[in-house]
């Protein structure tokens, strides 16, 4: 853009040197001229040439200038487009990445539920087979309890205890 502004100055100062450069000319022209009614007729058409010049000058001054403004309003117009769309982008990357951190947690959240959810089940589970083991113990008791009361075979020391009660029995004349 910086080029281009600077190639147009060039072209309005060659422009420039040109105009001088006719307007040197013109003036030379009116110098050798050496009759008075044809000086003045050259004047008259130097002047018009020169006021048609000065308006030519003015009319491109003016183009110019014009087409520097406007080349200067797209400018700032795409810089403002450039600057529209990098912060669009920069609102995506930074939505992406919200999304990305969000998804992260909820999966953190999800499995430190999952990691209770399965701790409370073992402990759960756990708790389950003591209670089985003290039902199987209790029913293995309960099933030696019963045997045992069924037996009615007494053992070595039940016999040597009942003997001595019933000696003892027999001897105060109880039985």
């Amino acid at each position: 853009m910086q080029r281009y502004l600077e190639a147009e100055d060039k072209k309005m100062r060659d422009r420039e040197a040109e105009f001088n450069l006719r307007l040197k000319k013109i003036q030379e022209k009116m110098d050798a001229m050496a009759d008075t009614v044809v000086r003045n007729e050259n004047e008259k058409r130097l002047r018009e040439e020169k006021r048609l010049l000065q308006l030519q000058h003015e009319k491109d001054m003016r183009e110019m200038r014009q087409e520097r403004e406007n080349r200067q309003r797209k400018y700032e117009m795409n810089l403002n487009i450039n600057k529209y769309l990098v912060n669009q982008m920069d609102e995506r990357k930074q939505k992406h990445k919200e999304i990305l951190e969000h998804d992260h947690d909820m999966q953190v959240q999800l499995l430190q539920k999952n990691r209770q959810q399965q701790e409370e089940d073992n402990r759960k589970m756990e708790e389950y087979k003591k209670n089985l083991l003290r039902n199987k113990d209790f029913q293995l008791k309960q099933a030696e309890d019963k045997k045992n009361a069924l037996n009615l075979e007494m053992n070595t020391n039940e016999e040597k205890m009942n003997k001595e009660l019933l000696q003892s029995l027999r001897q105060r004349n109880m039985i």
